[in-house]
């Protein structure tokens, strides 16, 4: 037993040595193997004629009075989904984040003239694509994904891992003694056989020890930023609005620093010891108008 806790614990050091500092989108199946856009990346597996990305927009609204009232209702409903889902375009959050990802800036507030907000939003589409196909269509692009979430790559892990108890048979510190050595000695023989098969048939060595909120592999990444664009993955912080209240003001609207998209002050509130400041991003076509998500604040109280 004392032998399988330091093997997990050296595992967990490995990890952590491994960190760097009503639309329908397509969405990757659950249950997708890691390590497989190693695999593509190294142009073995990768198809050329990778599919297109396919994006529906949502509905929108005829007005920004009317963005604002349903994104006040989804603020108070602890972010009830259904209150935007009509107009907030998930594309357009993508959009959104890719430029922030890709060169540091938030379009809404600061210049970024190395590209424009309609090429963002086509741009973004190859984000919704699983891991092999963005692999084989913009592997710059993936790989910028993977350091922007800091994600884990599996088949460097498993390799890792592999090479560890390896050494470990070597040196005898791993011996028959150990309540794993069959399954281990077992790994090893299988491991010619791939990453893909060693972390799915020896999960055991690796989910135990993942840090909470880690992300591995590409497609683990890609759910998490699709997590942001679907504002899932800051319904904490956005809960902190939930009383916020306000009338609508055309003269609180403003064009962001490029164009192509608005901003709307929202305001601000204290809640505890902080002050939380909001604004609502939105875009405009054909009269239509789209809701893009929240760009918010957090400072002292009086800040």
């Amino acid at each position: 037993m004392r032998t399988r806790v330091i093997l997990i614990v050296l595992v967990l050091s490995l990890l952590l040595g491994l960190t760097a500092c009503g639309g329908t989108l397509p969405v990757p199946p659950a249950g997708g193997q890691p390590g497989k856009e190693t695999q593509a990346a190294s142009g073995t597996t990768a198809a050329t004629d990778a599919p297109a990305p396919v994006y529906q927009r949502p509905q929108g609204a005829d007005s920004v009075k009317t963005l604002l009232e349903k994104s006040l209702d989804f603020l108070h409903s602890d972010c009830d989904y259904s209150k935007i889902a009509d107009v907030h375009d998930q594309l357009a959050s993508m959009a959104n984040l890719l430029i922030i990802m890709e060169y540091g800036s938030n379009f809404a507030t600061e210049t970024v003239t190395e590209i424009s907000w309609e090429q963002a939003v086509e741009r973004a589409k190859l984000l919704f694509l699983d891991a092999e196909s963005l692999r084989a269509r913009d592997p710059e692009l993936a790989d910028t994904v993977m350091e922007w979430n800091n994600a884990q790559d599996p088949a460097e892990l498993v390799n890792r891992f592999v090479e560890h108890i390896r050494e470990s048979f070597r040196s005898g510190t791993i011996n028959e003694s150990n309540p794993d050595y069959e399954k281990l000695s077992q790994l090893l023989t299988d491991a010619d056989k791939g990453t893909d098969y060693i972390w799915t048939n020896y999960p055991e060595f690796f989910q135990g020890v993942q840090a909470p909120g880690m992300v591995i592999g590409l497609d683990g990444a890609l759910e998490r930023m699709r997590r942001i664009a679907d504002l899932r993955e800051e319904s904490g912080d956005l809960a902190h609005f939930k009383t916020l209240e306000l009338e609508y003001r055309p003269e609180n609207s403003q064009p962001g620093r490029n164009g192509g998209i608005y901003c709307y002050d929202m305001g601000s509130l204290i809640d505890g010891h902080s002050t939380w400041s909001i604004d609502m991003l939105y875009y405009v076509e054909n009269e239509v108008y789209y809701l893009i998500g929240f760009d918010y604040a957090v400072g002292g109280v009086g800040g």
